[in-house]
């Protein structure tokens, strides 16, 4: 009994953006522009308000996202995060 292997599907080739499109490169200050305007200006924070039960107490809240940052600051978008209000 003869068992044939599968002939592996060739690699895609990788993308490469046509000449004519606009690509900002990282030097670019229109690039930096782009990013800013997807920053939104608030943010979802789940707050306190004070002692008792999590479900009593936690409240959703909108604060606004830093619009300056210090030095040796970052700022990060978060998909997810737990909350376990111990």
């Amino acid at each position: 009994m003869s068992a044939e292997q599968p002939t592996p599907a060739p690699a895609p080739a990788p993308a490469v953006p046509a000449k004519d499109e606009a690509t900002p490169s990282p030097a670019d200050p229109s690039a930096n522009k782009t990013a800013e305007k997807q920053i939104p200006e608030t943010q979802k924070t789940w707050r306190v308000t004070r002692k008792g039960k999590p479900a009593d107490v936690l409240k959703l809240a909108d604060a606004p996202v830093p619009a300056k940052l210090k030095k040796g600051e970052v700022l990060l978008k978060v998909q997810a995060a737990a909350l376990n209000p111990v």
